[in-house]
């Protein structure tokens, strides 16, 4: 067993160099207790373009473009785009297209 150099924090260790985190912090960090999932699941209120590209599969050039051209709300902080996460909805509302069947489920399910 190897002697500890050195402890940051409650569970960040560094040991010979390199950084550890027990495996505990771990799981407090992503939310997890031992025996069950997450407890909390948070939404951002604001992205970047990046993560908005991400969510919805558009290049992050596109969200600018969006922004720039005045089709989405944004907020410029330094040289960061921010990104209202009501605007991310929005944009995935309006591409969304209604499944092929459903204006005949509809007449059947009235008849």
């Amino acid at each position: 067993m190897h002697r500890l150099e050195r402890c940051i924090g409650r569970h960040h260790i560094v040991h010979e160099g390199r950084s550890y985190i027990a495996k505990d912090a771990r799981r407090r960090a992503a939310g997890r207790t031992k025996k069950g999932p997450r407890t909390r699941v948070f939404e951002p209120i604001y992205v970047n373009v990046h993560e908005a590209a991400d969510l919805t599969s558009l290049s992050a050039w596109t969200w600018r473009h969006f922004c720039y051209e005045g089709r989405v709300e944004y907020c410029k902080l330094g040289n960061r785009l921010l990104i209202p996460m009501g605007e991310v909805r929005r944009i995935l509302a309006e591409s969304t297209h209604p499944r092929v069947g459903a204006a005949t489920d509809e007449a059947q399910a009235s008849a």
